[in-house]
């Protein structure tokens, strides 16, 4: 008798599990890159050092993201970034707020790779005018 009834309810939860889900935004999708809040990795246009642990990135639809990293991460002589989730692949959207792995190319050494989180979009003048950059 036990043995039916935990058939029974474990039928019924594997049917639940494929129920629709009733719509549930979680904040990550289209409309959150149309927003301006999350952007993937493949659409960063440019960078620009800001000091050894400030970076700005611009986007594509031109929002601009500010990662904040360890000191000592970024210099002047930043040659390329690459901007990938810390869980995920290059095509998962990067939200604000999420922490990154930045790989930072530079001149005069070997890539280096740190971690960062992401804040933004910045509206300010003097951030959000970032030229567009081959990377």
């Amino acid at each position: 008798m036990m043995t039916k009834v935990l058939v029974a309810a474990l039928a019924g939860l594997g049917m639940s599990a494929c129920a629709p889900s009733g719509g549930v935004y979680d904040g990550r999708g289209q409309d959150a890159v149309l927003a301006g809040q999350c952007f993937r990795p493949n659409q960063v246009t440019n960078f620009r050092v800001s000091n050894s642990q400030t970076l700005y990135i611009s986007a594509l639809r031109g929002y601009v993201y500010r990662l904040d990293a360890a000191p000592n991460c970024f210099d002047a002589g930043t040659s390329s970034v690459t901007v990938a989730p810390v869980v995920g692949g290059t095509y998962d959207n990067i939200c604000v707020g999420d922490p990154v792995r930045v790989t930072v190319g530079r001149v005069s050494s070997k890539p280096l790779v740190c971690a960062a989180r992401v804040s933004g979009p910045i509206t300010d003048s003097n951030e959000s005018g970032l030229p567009t950059r081959q990377n």
